[in-house]
Protein backbone atom coordinates (compact mmCIF):
# COMPACT_ATOMS: atom_id res chain seq x y z
CA UNK A 1 0.00 0.00 0.00
CA UNK A 2 2.75 2.45 0.97
CA UNK A 3 5.73 2.09 -0.81
CA UNK A 4 9.27 3.54 0.21
CA UNK A 5 11.65 2.67 -2.35
CA UNK A 6 15.36 4.08 -1.66
CA UNK A 7 17.46 3.62 -4.84
CA UNK A 8 20.97 3.95 -3.34
CA UNK A 9 20.69 2.78 0.47
CA UNK A 10 24.52 2.03 0.19
CA UNK A 11 25.25 0.78 3.94
CA UNK A 12 21.75 2.06 5.39
CA UNK A 13 20.50 -1.41 4.64
CA UNK A 14 18.86 -2.08 8.02
CA UNK A 15 15.54 -3.47 6.65
CA UNK A 16 16.89 -4.80 3.46
CA UNK A 17 17.19 -7.91 5.15
CA UNK A 18 16.89 -10.78 2.52
CA UNK A 19 15.35 -14.01 3.20
CA UNK A 20 15.68 -17.13 1.50
CA UNK A 21 13.12 -19.51 0.19
CA UNK A 22 13.35 -22.87 -1.36
CA UNK A 23 11.83 -22.64 -4.86
CA UNK A 24 10.82 -24.86 -7.19
CA UNK A 25 12.62 -25.12 -10.11
CA UNK A 26 10.87 -24.78 -13.47
CA UNK A 27 12.09 -25.71 -16.90
CA UNK A 28 12.28 -21.84 -18.68
CA UNK A 29 10.16 -21.78 -22.10
CA UNK A 30 12.15 -23.47 -25.26
CA UNK A 31 14.55 -25.23 -22.95
CA UNK A 32 14.70 -28.93 -23.32
CA UNK A 33 15.78 -30.69 -20.37
CA UNK A 34 17.03 -34.13 -19.33
CA UNK A 35 13.89 -36.65 -18.36
CA UNK A 36 14.92 -37.31 -14.60
CA UNK A 37 13.66 -40.35 -12.69
CA UNK A 38 13.73 -40.46 -8.93
CA UNK A 39 14.15 -43.31 -7.09
CA UNK A 40 14.58 -43.97 -3.18
CA UNK A 41 16.97 -45.96 -1.39
CA UNK A 42 13.84 -48.18 -0.59
CA UNK A 43 14.45 -49.68 -4.64
CA UNK A 44 10.59 -48.24 -4.57
CA UNK A 45 9.99 -48.50 -8.98
CA UNK A 46 11.22 -45.11 -10.59
CA UNK A 47 8.52 -42.43 -11.42
CA UNK A 48 9.35 -40.63 -14.85
CA UNK A 49 9.21 -36.46 -14.16
CA UNK A 50 8.78 -36.14 -18.09
CA UNK A 51 6.81 -37.97 -20.39
CA UNK A 52 9.34 -40.19 -22.42
CA UNK A 53 11.01 -39.07 -25.49
CA UNK A 54 9.36 -39.99 -29.29
CA UNK A 55 11.68 -42.84 -30.61
CA UNK A 56 13.31 -40.36 -33.46
CA UNK A 57 14.62 -38.07 -30.52
CA UNK A 58 17.44 -39.72 -28.38
CA UNK A 59 17.90 -38.20 -24.80
CA UNK A 60 19.42 -38.50 -21.90
CA UNK A 61 17.24 -40.14 -18.94
CA UNK A 62 18.64 -39.43 -15.42
CA UNK A 63 17.23 -40.63 -12.47
CA UNK A 64 18.36 -40.01 -9.20
CA UNK A 65 18.67 -42.96 -6.10
CA UNK A 66 19.52 -41.78 -2.63
CA UNK A 67 18.16 -37.96 -2.65
CA UNK A 68 16.60 -37.31 0.73
CA UNK A 69 17.73 -33.63 1.72
CA UNK A 70 16.53 -31.79 -1.49
CA UNK A 71 13.89 -32.13 -3.73
CA UNK A 72 15.54 -33.09 -7.47
CA UNK A 73 13.53 -29.97 -8.69
CA UNK A 74 15.78 -27.72 -6.44
CA UNK A 75 18.84 -30.15 -7.64
CA UNK A 76 18.12 -29.66 -10.85
CA UNK A 77 17.64 -25.82 -10.42
CA UNK A 78 20.57 -25.17 -8.67
CA UNK A 79 22.68 -27.00 -11.74
CA UNK A 80 21.48 -24.52 -14.10
CA UNK A 81 22.19 -22.05 -11.85
CA UNK A 82 25.94 -22.78 -11.40
CA UNK A 83 25.98 -23.77 -15.11
CA UNK A 84 26.48 -27.39 -14.44
CA UNK A 85 23.46 -28.73 -15.71
CA UNK A 86 23.62 -32.29 -17.82
CA UNK A 87 23.73 -32.20 -21.47
CA UNK A 88 20.32 -33.05 -22.80
CA UNK A 89 20.90 -35.66 -26.13
CA UNK A 90 24.06 -37.52 -24.74
CA UNK A 91 26.30 -39.26 -22.04
CA UNK A 92 28.15 -36.26 -20.56
CA UNK A 93 32.10 -36.26 -20.79
CA UNK A 94 34.40 -36.70 -17.81
CA UNK A 95 34.62 -32.95 -17.55
CA UNK A 96 31.32 -32.10 -17.40
CA UNK A 97 31.24 -35.24 -14.87
CA UNK A 98 33.73 -33.09 -12.91
CA UNK A 99 31.86 -30.08 -13.04
CA UNK A 100 28.46 -31.49 -12.10
CA UNK A 101 29.61 -33.14 -9.07
CA UNK A 102 31.39 -30.42 -7.87
CA UNK A 103 28.08 -28.00 -8.35
CA UNK A 104 26.01 -30.95 -6.45
CA UNK A 105 28.29 -31.24 -3.72
CA UNK A 106 27.99 -27.34 -2.76
CA UNK A 107 24.42 -27.98 -2.98
CA UNK A 108 24.73 -30.53 0.03
CA UNK A 109 27.35 -28.60 1.59
CA UNK A 110 24.90 -25.64 2.14
CA UNK A 111 22.76 -27.42 4.20
CA UNK A 112 25.43 -29.16 6.37
CA UNK A 113 26.19 -32.33 4.87
CA UNK A 114 30.25 -31.97 3.91
CA UNK A 115 30.83 -35.92 3.31
CA UNK A 116 28.32 -36.52 0.80
CA UNK A 117 29.24 -38.39 -2.24
CA UNK A 118 28.58 -38.87 -5.69
CA UNK A 119 28.22 -41.61 -8.25
CA UNK A 120 27.45 -41.60 -12.17
CA UNK A 121 26.65 -44.87 -13.05
CA UNK A 122 25.20 -44.86 -16.92
CA UNK A 123 22.94 -48.08 -17.43
CA UNK A 124 22.76 -47.66 -21.32
CA UNK A 125 23.81 -45.50 -23.71
CA UNK A 126 20.72 -43.33 -22.57
CA UNK A 127 20.33 -43.45 -18.82
CA UNK A 128 22.38 -42.19 -16.26
CA UNK A 129 21.31 -43.08 -12.70
CA UNK A 130 23.10 -40.36 -9.94
CA UNK A 131 23.54 -42.51 -7.10
CA UNK A 132 24.07 -39.93 -3.63
CA UNK A 133 24.82 -40.84 -0.30
CA UNK A 134 24.08 -37.66 1.52
CA UNK A 135 26.24 -38.63 4.87
CA UNK A 136 26.18 -37.40 8.10
CA UNK A 137 24.85 -33.77 8.42
CA UNK A 138 27.02 -31.30 10.18
CA UNK A 139 26.15 -28.91 12.69
CA UNK A 140 27.65 -25.48 13.77
CA UNK A 141 30.67 -25.84 15.38
CA UNK A 142 33.10 -22.98 17.02
CA UNK A 143 32.00 -19.15 15.88
CA UNK A 144 35.10 -17.31 15.73
CA UNK A 145 35.74 -13.79 14.64
CA UNK A 146 38.59 -11.76 13.23
CA UNK A 147 39.12 -8.42 12.29
CA UNK A 148 37.42 -6.74 14.22
CA UNK A 149 39.04 -3.20 15.84
CA UNK A 150 36.70 -1.83 18.06
CA UNK A 151 33.94 -4.12 18.60
CA UNK A 152 35.12 -7.25 20.51
CA UNK A 153 34.90 -10.67 19.29
CA UNK A 154 32.75 -11.39 22.47
CA UNK A 155 30.48 -8.85 21.88
CA UNK A 156 29.95 -10.06 18.39
CA UNK A 157 29.55 -13.77 19.50
CA UNK A 158 26.31 -12.77 22.00
CA UNK A 159 25.08 -10.96 19.38
CA UNK A 160 25.09 -13.40 16.67
CA UNK A 161 24.55 -16.78 19.30
CA UNK A 162 20.95 -14.27 19.95
CA UNK A 163 19.78 -14.38 16.32
CA UNK A 164 20.74 -17.74 15.77
CA UNK A 165 18.41 -18.67 18.92
CA UNK A 166 15.41 -17.88 17.14
CA UNK A 167 15.77 -20.72 14.68
CA UNK A 168 17.60 -23.32 17.08
CA UNK A 169 14.49 -25.39 16.12
CA UNK A 170 15.76 -25.73 12.42
CA UNK A 171 19.57 -25.58 13.44
CA UNK A 172 19.38 -28.58 15.92
CA UNK A 173 19.01 -31.02 12.36
CA UNK A 174 22.37 -29.52 11.18
CA UNK A 175 23.78 -26.75 10.06
CA UNK A 176 22.05 -24.25 7.01
CA UNK A 177 23.80 -21.94 4.82
CA UNK A 178 21.19 -20.08 4.31
CA UNK A 179 20.15 -19.06 7.83
CA UNK A 180 23.26 -18.26 8.69
CA UNK A 181 23.68 -16.13 6.29
CA UNK A 182 20.72 -14.40 6.96
CA UNK A 183 21.76 -13.87 10.63
CA UNK A 184 25.27 -13.14 9.55
CA UNK A 185 23.65 -10.09 7.87
CA UNK A 186 21.60 -9.28 11.10
CA UNK A 187 24.88 -9.03 12.64
CA UNK A 188 26.35 -6.74 9.80
CA UNK A 189 23.07 -4.26 10.26
CA UNK A 190 23.55 -4.45 14.39
CA UNK A 191 27.22 -3.02 13.46
CA UNK A 192 25.96 -0.52 10.87
CA UNK A 193 23.26 0.92 13.89
CA UNK A 194 26.53 2.30 15.89
CA UNK A 195 28.03 4.49 13.46
CA UNK A 196 29.72 1.59 10.89
CA UNK A 197 27.80 2.78 8.00
CA UNK A 198 30.72 1.22 5.46
CA UNK A 199 30.98 -2.34 7.26
CA UNK A 200 31.22 -4.55 4.50
CA UNK A 201 29.60 -8.26 4.25
CA UNK A 202 32.59 -10.75 4.02
CA UNK A 203 32.11 -14.87 2.77
CA UNK A 204 32.90 -16.70 6.10
CA UNK A 205 35.36 -19.52 6.10
CA UNK A 206 34.21 -22.73 7.41
CA UNK A 207 36.16 -25.81 8.58
CA UNK A 208 34.91 -29.36 9.29
CA UNK A 209 36.03 -30.72 12.57
CA UNK A 210 34.78 -34.17 13.51
CA UNK A 211 30.82 -33.39 13.00
CA UNK A 212 30.70 -29.73 13.23
CA UNK A 213 31.74 -27.11 11.20
CA UNK A 214 34.25 -24.37 12.91
CA UNK A 215 33.24 -21.32 11.08
CA UNK A 216 35.28 -17.58 10.94
CA UNK A 217 33.62 -14.96 10.12
CA UNK A 218 35.26 -11.66 8.92
CA UNK A 219 34.82 -8.67 10.11
CA UNK A 220 35.62 -4.82 8.02
CA UNK A 221 34.01 -2.13 10.59
CA UNK A 222 35.50 0.93 8.56
CA UNK A 223 35.10 3.74 10.50
CA UNK A 224 32.78 5.09 12.44
CA UNK A 225 30.50 8.01 10.65
CA UNK A 226 28.74 10.89 12.54
CA UNK A 227 26.24 12.70 11.51
CA UNK A 228 26.67 15.44 9.53
CA UNK A 229 23.87 18.15 7.29
CA UNK A 230 20.69 16.54 6.44
CA UNK A 231 19.03 17.70 3.19
CA UNK A 232 15.11 17.16 2.48
CA UNK A 233 13.88 18.07 -1.22
CA UNK A 234 10.47 17.54 -2.47
CA UNK A 235 8.21 17.98 0.48
CA UNK A 236 5.07 20.22 0.36
CA UNK A 237 3.06 18.36 2.83
CA UNK A 238 5.33 19.05 5.19
CA UNK A 239 8.21 21.58 5.24
CA UNK A 240 12.07 20.22 5.17
CA UNK A 241 12.68 22.66 8.25
CA UNK A 242 9.78 19.97 10.08
CA UNK A 243 10.93 16.98 8.37
CA UNK A 244 14.54 17.78 9.77
CA UNK A 245 13.26 18.46 13.04
CA UNK A 246 11.51 14.90 13.19
CA UNK A 247 15.02 13.00 12.24
CA UNK A 248 15.59 11.25 15.24
CA UNK A 249 19.27 12.28 14.99
CA UNK A 250 21.12 15.16 15.86
CA UNK A 251 24.73 16.54 13.76
CA UNK A 252 27.54 15.40 15.44
CA UNK A 253 25.55 12.25 17.08
CA UNK A 254 26.58 8.80 15.95
CA UNK A 255 25.02 7.97 12.70
CA UNK A 256 23.04 5.19 13.66
CA UNK A 257 21.72 3.55 10.60
CA UNK A 258 18.57 1.52 12.47
CA UNK A 259 17.72 4.40 14.10
CA UNK A 260 17.66 6.16 10.24
CA UNK A 261 16.37 3.28 8.63
CA UNK A 262 13.03 2.86 11.33
CA UNK A 263 12.71 6.98 10.87
CA UNK A 264 12.74 6.67 6.60
CA UNK A 265 10.74 3.23 6.64
CA UNK A 266 7.92 3.68 9.63
CA UNK A 267 7.93 6.90 10.88
CA UNK A 268 7.98 9.04 7.81
CA UNK A 269 5.59 6.92 6.20
CA UNK A 270 3.13 6.95 8.51
CA UNK A 271 2.88 10.92 8.52
CA UNK A 272 2.27 10.91 4.85
CA UNK A 273 -0.26 7.81 5.00
CA UNK A 274 -1.92 9.37 7.57
CA UNK A 275 -2.33 12.47 5.36
CA UNK A 276 -3.35 10.16 2.47
CA UNK A 277 -0.22 10.25 1.05
CA UNK A 278 -0.16 6.04 0.26
CA UNK A 279 2.21 5.69 -2.36
CA UNK A 280 4.95 8.19 -1.03
CA UNK A 281 7.98 7.24 -1.94
CA UNK A 282 11.33 7.91 -0.90
CA UNK A 283 15.31 7.89 -1.70
CA UNK A 284 18.16 8.83 0.44
CA UNK A 285 21.62 9.16 -0.90
CA UNK A 286 24.40 9.32 1.51
CA UNK A 287 27.38 11.21 1.40
CA UNK A 288 30.93 10.19 3.00
CA UNK A 289 33.73 12.78 4.08
CA UNK A 290 36.64 12.71 6.55
CA UNK A 291 36.82 14.35 10.19
CA UNK A 292 38.55 17.13 10.03
CA UNK A 293 38.49 17.02 14.01
CA UNK A 294 39.26 12.86 14.18
CA UNK A 295 41.38 10.83 11.22
CA UNK A 296 39.95 7.39 12.42
CA UNK A 297 36.56 8.35 12.03
CA UNK A 298 34.07 10.36 9.68
CA UNK A 299 31.40 12.28 8.73
CA UNK A 300 27.98 11.33 6.67
CA UNK A 301 25.35 14.22 5.29
CA UNK A 302 22.67 12.90 4.05
CA UNK A 303 20.34 13.74 1.01
CA UNK A 304 16.75 13.01 1.11
CA UNK A 305 14.17 13.69 -1.90
CA UNK A 306 10.59 12.79 -1.48
CA UNK A 307 7.89 12.03 -3.52
CA UNK A 308 4.63 12.82 -1.79
CA UNK A 309 2.25 11.57 -5.25
CA UNK A 310 -1.74 12.05 -4.98
CA UNK A 311 -3.51 12.36 -1.90
CA UNK A 312 -5.79 9.93 -1.78
CA UNK A 313 -9.42 9.30 -0.43
CA UNK A 314 -11.83 6.54 0.18
CA UNK A 315 -13.29 4.92 -2.46
CA UNK A 316 -15.56 2.42 -1.19
CA UNK A 317 -15.23 0.22 2.26
CA UNK A 318 -16.97 -3.45 1.70
CA UNK A 319 -16.45 -6.78 3.73
CA UNK A 320 -16.15 -10.37 2.54
CA UNK A 321 -17.80 -13.05 4.97
CA UNK A 322 -19.90 -12.05 7.87
CA UNK A 323 -21.20 -8.29 7.45
CA UNK A 324 -21.47 -5.78 9.80
CA UNK A 325 -24.62 -4.16 10.72
CA UNK A 326 -24.68 -0.47 9.81
CA UNK A 327 -24.73 0.47 13.59
CA UNK A 328 -21.24 -1.39 13.99
CA UNK A 329 -20.24 0.33 10.59
CA UNK A 330 -21.09 3.72 12.41
CA UNK A 331 -19.48 2.80 15.91
CA UNK A 332 -16.24 1.20 15.00
CA UNK A 333 -15.14 2.08 11.62
CA UNK A 334 -14.13 5.95 11.62
CA UNK A 335 -12.82 6.40 7.99
CA UNK A 336 -15.87 6.58 5.50
CA UNK A 337 -15.94 6.84 1.56
CA UNK A 338 -15.18 10.42 0.60
CA UNK A 339 -12.65 10.75 3.47
CA UNK A 340 -9.08 11.13 3.02
CA UNK A 341 -7.64 8.32 4.14
CA UNK A 342 -5.90 8.32 7.12
CA UNK A 343 -4.13 5.45 8.72
CA UNK A 344 -4.27 6.36 12.27
CA UNK A 345 -8.04 6.28 11.04
CA UNK A 346 -7.75 3.19 9.48
CA UNK A 347 -5.80 1.54 12.53
CA UNK A 348 -8.47 2.57 15.34
CA UNK A 349 -11.13 1.11 13.50
CA UNK A 350 -9.02 -2.33 13.52
CA UNK A 351 -8.61 -1.75 17.46
CA UNK A 352 -12.15 -1.10 17.78
CA UNK A 353 -12.96 -4.02 15.88
CA UNK A 354 -10.81 -6.41 17.97
CA UNK A 355 -12.48 -4.54 21.33
CA UNK A 356 -15.67 -5.07 20.17
CA UNK A 357 -16.11 -8.91 20.89
CA UNK A 358 -18.47 -9.23 17.89
CA UNK A 359 -16.54 -10.40 15.53
CA UNK A 360 -13.12 -13.16 15.48
CA UNK A 361 -10.46 -10.75 15.62
CA UNK A 362 -8.79 -9.13 12.69
CA UNK A 363 -5.66 -8.70 11.74
CA UNK A 364 -4.71 -5.59 9.71
CA UNK A 365 -2.37 -7.13 7.16
CA UNK A 366 -3.93 -10.60 6.38
CA UNK A 367 -7.55 -9.29 6.85
CA UNK A 368 -7.59 -6.03 4.71
CA UNK A 369 -6.95 -5.68 1.39
CA UNK A 370 -6.42 -2.15 -0.91
CA UNK A 371 -7.18 -1.48 -4.38
CA UNK A 372 -5.92 1.78 -5.59
CA UNK A 373 -7.37 3.64 -8.67
CA UNK A 374 -4.46 6.25 -9.72
CA UNK A 375 -5.99 8.22 -11.83
CA UNK A 376 -8.97 8.89 -9.93
CA UNK A 377 -6.61 8.98 -6.80
CA UNK A 378 -9.36 6.61 -4.54
CA UNK A 379 -8.58 3.40 -2.84
CA UNK A 380 -10.88 0.81 -2.22
CA UNK A 381 -10.86 -1.44 1.11
CA UNK A 382 -11.88 -4.63 1.92
CA UNK A 383 -12.00 -6.34 5.30
CA UNK A 384 -12.60 -9.94 5.71
CA UNK A 385 -14.89 -10.56 8.57
CA UNK A 386 -15.34 -13.42 10.63
CA UNK A 387 -18.58 -13.33 13.30
CA UNK A 388 -17.81 -14.74 16.86
CA UNK A 389 -20.24 -18.29 17.60
CA UNK A 390 -22.72 -17.24 20.27
CA UNK A 391 -22.96 -19.02 23.15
Amino acid sequence: MFRLSPTNILSLSVLSLVIFPTSIAQVPQGVAQPCINSKSDTGSVPKPDCAASSKSTKRLTVEFEGLQAFATSDVLKALREDQAALPEDRMPTEAEIEKTTAALKKVFKSRGYYDATINFAPLNDSLLRIVVNEGTRFSIGIVSFEGNRKISSDELSAKLQQYLAKFSASLKAGYDEETFAYCHRLLLNSIRSRGYLQAKYLEPRITPSGLSLNITVPIDEGPTYKLGKVTIEGASVFSPTELEALFPIRETEIANAEKIGNWLYEHLRDAYAEKGFIQCTSEIEPKFRSNPKDDEDGIVDFLITIDEGKRFTVGSISFRGDQPSPNEINSLFLLRPGDFYNQQLFDESVRRLNSSGAFEELDRYKDSSFATNGEDATVAIVFTMKRKARN
